[in-house]
């Protein structure tokens, strides 16, 4: 099991059978984002002089107090260090520093991506370099500690949603597809709320279908 044990710590990982921590990861405090895939370690992690989106020592003395934490601009994007580690070793292969929206970190056997506030950024899996940039992507402002954007690949095609709204009136946001391949728009559609509101939107794909669906409020069909 791959975690962090505190808010602002350093990547673990612990025996799945008895909890006992096999290996502490040097270099990785505080991790926020965490994805294991064939052996490696794709993480966001809040290196040194990088602000963190939630302050373990911070205590709130008033509801505004909460409201001002949990909206706090860091929520929807803030500058972040995107590491390749060995999963087995603890060696780290790569670094890369960038905004990273919340959420936005996803991996596949080629690329990893993630949204720099503006673009999908993709680089590659081996080396970190930069593959290619989308057109601008908007995200929602103002996103809440409970949001964050929904990204998800599939095949040669990227899945994205930030939040922002398609259509008022029917209280739809945006969902786009882009090629996973050079980053070109290949369709744009509205995506209904599928989530409590101010969190992420759902974008689950099967067999070669996306799906989600109006299951946000009780007025939903």
């Amino acid at each position: 099991v791959y975690v962090t044990l505190s808010i602002d710590g350093p990547l673990s990982v612990l025996d799945a059978a008895t909890g006992e921590i096999i290996r502490t990861y040097e270099g990785t405090k505080a991790t926020e984002e965490i994805l294991c895939d064939n052996g490696m370690l794709f993480l966001s992690v809040a290196a040194e002089g990088q602000p963190l989106r939630s302050d373990p020592k911070k205590t709130y003395r008033t509801m505004a107090d909460i409201r001002d934490a949990v909206t706090h601009p860091l929520w929807t994007d803030a500058l972040r260090t995107i590491m390749a580690v060995e999963a087995e070793s603890g060696k780290i292969l790569w670094r890369k520093e960038s905004n990273v929206v919340s959420m936005s970190l996803a991996a596949d056997k080629e690329r990893v991506l993630f949204h720099d506030g503006e673009k999908i950024q993709c680089l590659d899996r081996r080396s970190g370099q930069s593959l290619w940039a989308s057109e601008p992507l908007a995200r929602r402002e103002g996103m809440r500690s409970s949001g964050g954007v929904t990204l998800v690949i599939y095949d040669d095609v990227v899945l994205y949603d930030g939040q922002v709204t398609a259509n008022a009136e029917r209280r739809t946001t945006a969902m786009v597809a882009v090629s996973a391949k050079d980053g070109k728009t290949l369709w744009k559609t509205e995506h209904p709320p599928c989530g409590h509101q101010g969190t992420p939107n759902d974008i689950l794909v099967v067999g070669g279908l996306v799906w989600t669906g109006a299951v946000a409020l009780g007025t939903d069909s």
